[in-house]
């Protein structure tokens, strides 16, 4: 087991140090030598061999012929059986020092053969060899190579007449000693030479791949997601060098690009600060930080007041130089009230030292955000910097020949009184903001928890509110309008109400103002107008003329399909267009008149009335209402509500009917209480009134009560109630 981790370890070392390439480059190498070293060994067996064979048989064939001159001499004077002990132990000696196995000499005349050993002598008898036999046959010498044997035979000749033969066979042991020769030499070649040339190599291939396995692990770290900070120019001229340098321009400008993608990631391109996602990041480093620096942190939510109307009037180019212009004094006021203002893409000095900071961020459409750290050295307070940066933006902006107007809503959270939550505390600094424009806008407040109180209240009821609409809950309230001339009812307003399926009847100021703001209220004036028309059809087919006004919020006529809604109800419903009129503010036909009055301008053609809501309360411009085509203006309760003491609005209401009737208008007053009120309006010229003198906003079955003694069969014809 441990020399398995430490062959494990080393080889990942090696592996490190060396590289894979280099790894297989040595390994291709190691084998190419001892492929190189195997077949130098063969060539040299056999060259070895080849030159064995050749002097085995030299000295074979002198053996044989020293043999056989030793023969002749006695054969000359006897037989072979009658050699002398002393010829053969020269022949067992003469075997020993020549490496000879064995030997033989036959005698064809008499038939035998000596046989002779290094050790003994002996006499065979009809045993002829291989090679005696071919030499007795051909009478020329005779060679063969058998199992590592050299056996050699010569003629033995005798008075110049062939006798016999006399042949030997070299030992084994001798083919082997010269093999094994032949192998030490070839290793010891070999073995020098890898000693020599495979280090070298080594070394060269070191040198020569070193750019690879740095280019390698640049790669590896490119991979993970990390840029190689690692030096890759060389001066080398080959196609390394090459890569390697193309592999350090990609490195450079990956790391050029990655900069430029975190900055684009990070910035707002219209005003060049961070953008939301950055100043969100920011406050949860400051939420981390102020956990070891104990620090406190505010967080500043500013919505530019009024800035949709330079949107929509200037233009979406001058809009952006307003932004552009709103960051760059948020900024300077920072700096200005004792706070460094950081890097927001670095946070170099957020997580060093101790002085007051400041981070500004556009954080969406016209609102910024910004993010400081006190330090109690003589830096602005929060409400300080706060009111700093609305005296700032309040002053006029100039964009070409234009001076804007703009003013800023702030909202406040302070880590750690409000919590060390991110998304938390830019909630609260948004409830906060979000309470000084529902204020009237331009200011500066402080969370409270008050505001989360209201703000999850307000949440419930808009989330039953949309049950309510979907079950049909909201329904029209019929509230009379009288005509002076003789008291009687002329037609009616439909008002919205709530009737709640468990909490009965919800007033209109606890859930108008949610809709409102949570982008309801269209939905409501729709389901108000459907039910209005339907009920206005009822009542015509009944046998009375009795218009029913319909209030519509400003953000329908933003809407390109709020003719084409109108109209779809007038067909669905059947109602005439002249007992259908649609309320407005003037503030709503001021904002764009020219697609206000476009607008009216088709329904009028269906005969659909329209009336200027809560006149007197908006922005009062006569002339511009000159433009709108109306058929009704209906003064505000705030000015008849005290007619009966204030000769002012005495002279206003007087000034009103005067232009109304230049304008062929009809005039309604609202808010009539009394009937001291009533009978001086009837006497300044109103023509008509609605008000609690009157009547209350009443449900649909008790508007059919008070109806029911106007109504006539549905065949007869209809008839105006009001003469």
């Amino acid at each position: 087991m441990l020399w398995t981790r430490i062959r494990s370890y080393i080889k990942r070392q090696t592996l490190r140090r060396i590289g894979v390439l280099q790894m297989r480059a040595a390994m291709a190498l190691l084998i190419g030598i001892c492929s190189f070293g195997g077949l130098l060994v063969y060539v040299d067996q056999e060259i070895t061999e080849r030159a064995l064979k050749k002097e085995l048989f030299d000295q074979s064939m002198s053996f044989s012929r020293i043999v056989a001159a030793m023969v002749e001499e006695r054969l000359n004077h006897g037989q072979l059986t009658e050699v002398d002990t002393g010829f053969r132990e020269t022949l067992q000696q003469i075997a020993r020092s020549a490496n000879i196995e064995h030997g033989v000499i036959h005698d064809a005349q008499q038939g035998m053969s000596l046989e002779f050993r290094p050790d003994t002598t002996f006499f065979l008898e009809h045993d002829i060899w291989p090679c005696v036999e071919e030499v007795l046959e051909t009478g020329q010498f005779a060679s063969r190579v058998q199992q590592d044997q050299m056996a050699v035979a010569v003629p033995l000749l005798i008075g110049g007449k062939l006798r016999g033969a006399v042949s030997v066979i070299q030992t084994k042991e001798f083919f082997a000693y010269k093999r094994g020769e032949a192998v030490l030499r070839a290793s010891f070649i070999v073995g020098g030479f890898s000693a020599i040339f495979v280090p070298v190599m080594l070394l060269l291939l070191s040198r020569l791949l070193k750019p690879l396995n740095l280019l390698t692990r640049a790669a590896r770290q490119l991979a993970g997601g990390h840029l190689p900070d690692l030096a890759t120019s060389t001066s080398r001229r080959d196609e390394i060098g090459m890569l390697s340098r193309a592999f350090g321009r990609m490195a450079t400008t990956i790391r050029k690009n990655s900069a430029a993608e975190k900055r684009l990631a990070n910035t707002d391109p219209v005003t060049g600060l961070a953008n939301r996602a950055r100043i969100e990041t920011i406050i949860a480093m400051a939420a981390q930080t102020h956990a070891t620096t104990m620090q406190p942190w505010s967080i500043f939510f500013i919505d530019l007041d009024k800035f949709k109307r330079v949107n929509d009037t200037l233009g979406h180019q001058v809009g952006d130089e307003v932004l552009m212009e709103a960051g760059r004094r948020i900024s300077a006021v920072c700096a200005e009230q004792g706070y460094h203002v950081d890097d927001p893409l670095t946070c170099d000095d957020m997580m060093t030292g101790t002085q007051p900071l400041a981070y500004n961020a556009r954080f969406g459409g016209d609102e910024f955000v910004v993010v400081t750290r006190s330090a109690l050295q003589g830096e602005a307070s929060p409400a300080e910097l706060g009111q700093a940066i609305i005296a700032a933006l309040q002053r006029p902006i100039r964009v070409d020949a234009h001076a804007i107007d703009i003013g800023a809503s702030i909202g406040i959270s302070m880590m750690p009184e409000h919590g060390t939550s991110p998304t938390s505390l830019l909630r609260y600094a948004d409830l906060a903001m979000y309470a000084i424009k529902k204020a009237g806008g331009t200011g500066c407040r402080i969370y409270s928890e008050e505001l989360s109180d209201k703000a999850v209240s307000e949440m419930i009821v808009e989330m039953d509110l949309h049950r309510a609409l979907g079950e049909g809950e909201i329904v029209p309230f019929y509230m009379p309008k009288i005509r002076f001339s003789n008291g009687k009812i002329s037609g009616f307003e439909a008002l919205a109400r709530w009737h709640h399926r468990e909490k009965g009847l919800i007033p209109p100021d606890r859930f108008i103002p949610i809709a409102e703001e949570r982008g309801l209220i269209t939905e409501i004036d729709r389901a108000i107008l459907r039910q209005a028309a339907k009920q206005a059809v009822i009542w015509w087919k009944q046998g009375l003329v009795l218009p029913i006004a319909v209030n519509v919020a400003p953000v329908h006529f933003e809407r390109d399909d709020f003719v084409e809604y109108v109209e779809r109800v007038i067909n669905d419903t059947g109602v005439p267009g002249f007992l259908l009129e649609l309320e407005f503010t003037e503030t709503a036909a001021m904002g764009n008149s020219t697609d206000v009055v476009e607008k009216v301008s088709r329904l009028k053609k269906l005969g659909v009335r329209f009336a200027i809501d809560d006149f007197g309360t908006g922005y009062s411009n006569l002339a511009q209402l000159r433009r709108l085509p109306v058929d009704v203006l209906k003064i505000d309760r705030s000015l008849t509500r005290h007619i009966e003491t204030d000769s002012e609005a005495n002279l206003v209401i007087q000034t009103v009917i005067a232009m109304t009737q230049q304008m062929k208008l009809e005039i309604v007053v609202e808010g009539v209480e009394n009937d001291e009120q009533s009978a001086i309006l009837g006497a300044l010229g109103c023509t008509y009134a609605q008000g609690y003198l009157y009547g209350a906003p009443k449900s649909l079955d008790d508007t059919t009560r008070l109806l029911a003694p106007m109504l006539v069969p549905a065949s007869a014809p209809a008839r105006v109630v009001n003469g």
